[in-house]
């Protein structure tokens, strides 16, 4: 995982459950650690 991309999921795992509800924050995570 590129820094870039560990920037993305903290924005959206801070925003998520704001924005798009826990779900969508959920679905960010569950990719996010796939990918380690």
């Amino acid at each position: 995982m590129t820094p870039f991309e560990q920037i993305i999921v903290a924005i959206f795992t801070f925003i998520g459950p704001g924005v798009h509800g826990m779900s969508s924050a959920s679905s960010q995570a569950a990719l996010a650690l796939g990918l380690f």
